[in-house]
């Protein structure tokens, strides 16, 4: 699977670094067999860095229409960190690669924060702006989301229209030929 816009096409899986900091970005989802193998593969990758702390975000599927961020930790001093910034999961499970990388680090001791973005929809780029928002907001960094921004108001336009063209054909009368026989 491959991703483009504008019909250019994207690596699917990125890596990116500036100055200490390495972001990888996968377009694509990892299919939950293989999280595991993936997560283990990237922390073995890392290993001969020295790795302060992992970050993981992901979506968390809640179908409130809010972007609030929920957090979990590999730790209750990474909470204290998060402090105000996002909300804590009190219970409950997560899945995908961002458990697998959560649960791979607390395994090998390395701090790991989980941000998840409020979602209703995949892709949902006003969810990631909102984590990506907490995530600077914890690490005093400046990534723009104002592109991100950009895309959320265009898909929420094209579901707009969408959402108008259905009730507009639901509105519409059906005709009924009143000379076609019924047969019984």
């Amino acid at each position: 699977m491959a991703m483009m816009t504008e019909g250019v096409i994207a690596v699917p899986v990125r890596i990116y670094e500036k100055d200490a900091m390495i972001a990888i970005l996968a377009d694509i989802p990892i299919h939950p067999q293989i999280c595991y193998e993936v997560a283990n593969a990237i922390l073995e990758w890392l290993k001969p860095f020295k790795v302060a702390e992992v970050v993981t975000l992901a979506g968390i599927i809640t179908n409130e229409p809010d972007k609030r961020v929920f957090c979990v930790t590999t730790g209750k001093e990474l909470l204290e960190k998060v402090g105000e910034n996002a909300l804590r999961l009190p219970i409950g499970s997560i899945s995908g690669i961002a458990s697998s990388i959560l649960t791979e680090c607390k395994v090998r001791q390395i701090p790991c924060i989980g941000l998840l973005g409020e979602t209703i929809n995949a892709p949902d780029p006003r969810a990631a702006a909102a984590t990506i928002e907490v995530m600077n907001a914890i690490y005093s960094l400046q990534v723009d989301t104002a592109g991100l921004l950009e895309q959320a108001e265009e898909i929420e336009a094209q579901m707009h229209r969408l959402s108008e063209e259905v009730q507009s054909a639901e509105e519409q009368p059906v005709k009924v030929d009143p000379l076609l026989p019924m047969y019984g």
